[in-house]
């Protein structure tokens, strides 16, 4: 079967585990006996090597060229310039490939006209939605509806899964989560077909970084806490922040809980803020930052942390946090989008409000004064990401790709 993925970004060009994953799964399919294209932007500059793909980097985003999280500064003419270019490289692609299959993965940062063009090339078309990006292109204001309501307002997100459907999209959907099927179906849209398969991870061996016994501290007298991820408003670190100051205050004479912020801090404005806030709430000695590290170092470095914050303001469904529970790491999360998925309260891991840092704050305090909870949490966790597989997620990923190409 000869494949034709599309996406906006590429490793070695990526913003976060998804892009990282589209290769995986590019790989892997190709290894399997694909014939595995991939057509994505010239965006990042930088060059990788993929033995069994043909990466094309034809496409071009309406980004900044240094800064993606900059808004896009460009005339209507400059816009559409760069639509009609990319139509001209997808069809291209097309005609090159000549594929059985069109495997559309996150098109944010193209615009619509290329949607409208892959829809109408006369292949089966596949969308993995791992994310709201097709909502936000074909009904900005429901998303954006959404975002003020449940995202950056406190009203909770009730799915509407039998409600008025007025987009219907030709193709079929792959969901990454339960969470992305219930949004888009709450958002009007229909699929030919639709399918849940959650996203998955290639697991570390639990024996290749000996747990430590979750019941004691790593250190006496210190609760260490652990964020890895992009430092951005939307993953909810300026939350765990605010929990920290709230949950020293809270927590027992002669215990101190540090946080350690593991991840990409390229939004400057956003970053600046942030370490302003640290600096009025007393933080600067029990807040740290230290560089992203690759996946691989990721079972390393929960085993050096009491506790894994995870609280983003809206998660579709987070590959860090199905490695955080394989580690064992005793975890908190927001009870938004696809963690409630994974992190089950009080069984595989602590939910919070998002919204609210005292909730936070109060659920690390539980953590810290609990060793038995922890060693449960720790356990449990494990059990339940092993669900998670990448090799679970590719077997039912082959199966839909080829049942849309028959």
């Amino acid at each position: 079967m000869k494949i034709l993925i599309v996406s906006n970004l590429f490793p070695p060009n990526a913003v976060g585990g998804y892009e990282r994953m589209c290769a995986d799964v590019a790989e892997a399919l190709a290894a399997g006996g694909a014939e595995v294209s991939v057509l994505t932007s010239d965006y990042g500059r930088k060059e990788g090597t993929f033995e069994r793909l043909a990466v094309m980097k034809t496409l071009r985003l309406h980004a900044d060229r240094n800064d993606i999280y900059a808004p896009f500064q460009a005339t209507a003419e400059e816009r559409s310039a760069i639509d009609r270019a990319n139509d001209k490289a997808f069809d291209a692609a097309v005609a090159k490939v000549g594929p059985d299959l069109i495997f559309v993965w996150n098109l944010y940062f193209l615009g619509a006209d290329l949607m409208e063009r892959l829809q109408s090339c006369g292949r089966p078309v596949v969308y993995f939605l791992t994310d709201n990006w097709l909502v936000a292109a074909k009904r900005p204001e429901r998303i954006g509806a959404f975002f003020e309501r449940h995202v950056n307002g406190s009203e909770p997100f009730e799915p509407v899964l039998d409600g008025p459907a007025d987009i219907h999209v030709p193709a079929t959907a792959v969901f990454g989560a339960d969470f992305m099927r219930d949004l888009y179906r709450s958002t009007g849209f229909r699929f030919d077909d639709e399918i849940v398969i959650h996203n998955g991870v290639r697991l570390a061996p639990r024996l290749a970084v000996p747990d430590r016994a979750r019941g004691r501290l790593r250190s006496e007298g210190r609760f260490s806490l652990l964020f890895a991820g992009r430092v951005v408003d939307i993953k909810g670190v300026r939350q765990a922040v605010r929990a920290i100051a709230r949950a020293r205050a809270l927590a027992p004479t002669g215990v101190e809980i540090d946080l350690t912020i593991v991840g990409d801090t390229q939004d400057a404005a956003f970053n600046a803020a942030l370490s302003e806030e640290i600096l009025s709430l007393g933080l600067r000695d029990h807040v740290h930052f230290e560089d992203p590290v690759p996946e691989s170092a990721l079972p390393g470095l929960f085993q050096a942390y009491d506790a894994y914050l995870f609280p983003s303001l809206y998660e579709p469904f987070s590959l860090t946090l199905i490695h955080a529970l394989n580690a064992g790491i005793p975890t908190i999360a927001s009870a938004v989008g696809g963690n409630v998925e994974i992190v089950h309260h009080g069984r595989t891991g602590l939910l919070f409000d998002k919204s609210d840092p005292s909730d936070l704050a109060e659920q690390i305090v539980r953590l810290l004064g609990d060793g038995e909870l922890r060693r449960t949490l720790s356990s449990r966790g494990q059990a339940i990401a092993a669900r998670f597989t990448f090799e679970r997620m590719m077997e039912r990923l082959e199966r839909a790709l080829a049942k849309a190409a028959a």
